[in-house]
């Protein structure tokens, strides 16, 4: 099947912002979304799961870590789909 389309931005996140995800998801049916936040050694600082997103939608789904990110400093954000994985490196800056 298809792979997924994963882009995050923006990129250094700083404390206004919401990090916005855009996605098209792969394959033929519906999909969940988990997205496991780690901070710089490794330590799982959150989860998000969001459930039943349609594949072969191209949409942006808006994420606020406000209450997850506690300081400034870079994170890894694992985001999984059904059909795939996907670490991406984001700067936050309190």
């Amino acid at each position: 099947s298809e792979r997924d389309q994963i882009m995050v931005y923006p990129n250094p996140l700083f404390s206004t912002n919401n990090l916005n995800i855009g996605l098209i998801i792969g394959g033929n049916t519906q999909s969940n979304l988990e997205i496991i936040i780690y901070d710089s050694i490794g330590r799982q600082v959150g989860v998000i799961a969001i459930e039943d997103l349609e594949s072969g939608i191209n949409s942006t789904i808006n994420v606020s870590l406000k209450n997850i990110l506690k300081s400034s400093g870079v994170y890894f954000l694992k985001i999984e789909t059904d059909e795939s994985d996907i670490t991406h490196k984001v700067m936050y800056i309190k």
